[in-house]
């Protein structure tokens, strides 16, 4: 129905008379008795955020069923309503705690009279096929350290519990230099994490380009994420100007948290997991 430069219509969704100028100005308003208020039509929906950049991206698929909260009510996504601007929206967090979001966790919804989306992206984390400091310390990690694994422990900038340069000469020298990591030079222990991790990436047994939490790096996104080979480089370029870090210090605490995030990646627990993963609200 047209009237003096408007248009009404019933609207399917919320079962209500709408009306909005034929010009395309001014907004949609619901119509009771006569008197107008403006509306908003509010999408939810949860996405894997597959590369955890926090922005959903063309091929990205959507997580159903993710718990939410509207107002004082709770959903599960994919859900439509019709709410009043201002209304918070929030997500909750799974049961299993190897999910991370991406995306801040709760929004509040400023639009009025049309209609908005809210997305609200995850990760869960998990294995990429990394092995620990005690792996290459035992036969299996030496059947695979050859000339070539070596030659990229001298190339790093790993440290010895004094702080000084550690060029090992032969698997035995490294073997025993990797058994005495001890946090009271940060350095050593951050060194340790770093050799792990590159010969795990050296022997084909971790992706250089995987994605993994590591909130203690700089370099991270703002979601928290960087690639292994950043962490890599950039633990390397901090043991390269810091060789000497005990308690008390200047950048011990940037290089324990490089340290815990390569720690968590060789014990495969932070790997960004390229499909979802299951998960449940309580």
């Amino acid at each position: 129905m047209r009237a003096a430069g408007k248009i009404y219509w019933t609207d399917q969704l919320t079962d209500q008379v709408r009306v909005a100028n034929l010009d395309g100005s001014g907004t949609a308003s619901t119509l009771f008795g006569g008197a107008a208020f403006t509306v908003t039509l509010l999408d939810v929906v949860s996405y894997y955020d597959e590369n955890a950049n926090g922005q959903p991206d063309p091929g990205e698929s959507r997580v159903p069923g993710w718990k939410v909260q509207v107002g004082n009510t709770v959903y599960s996504t994919p859900v439509r309503l019709k709410v009043d601007p201002g209304v918070q929206v929030t997500e909750a967090s799974p049961t299993q705690t190897n999910w991370q979001a991406t995306t801040p966790g709760s929004v509040q919804v400023s639009a009025a009279g049309d209609r908005t989306t809210v997305r609200f992206g995850n990760v869960c984390l998990g294995a990429g096929g990394a092995q620990g400091a005690g792996f290459w310390r035992n036969k299996n990690g030496q059947a695979l350290f050859g000339p070539d694994d070596l030659a990229l422990m001298v190339r790093l900038n790993l440290r010895n519990a004094d702080g000084s340069n550690f060029d090992p000469s032969s698997y035995g020298a490294f073997n025993s230099w990797l058994q005495g990591p001890s946090a009271r030079n940060m350095a050593y222990s951050l060194s340790a994490q770093l050799a792990a991790m590159a010969l795990n990436v050296l022997n084909g047994l971790v992706s250089g380009s995987s994605l993994v939490a590591a909130p203690g790096a700089t370099g991270a996104n703002a979601a928290g994420f960087a690639t292994v080979n950043d962490v890599m480089k950039e633990a390397n370029v901090e043991l390269g100007s810091h060789g000497l870090v005990p308690g008390g210090t200047p950048f011990r605490a940037y290089q324990a948290a490089l340290q815990d995030d390569l720690s968590n990646a060789n014990g495969n627990q932070t790997f960004v997991q390229p499909a979802p993963c299951s998960f449940s609200f309580g």
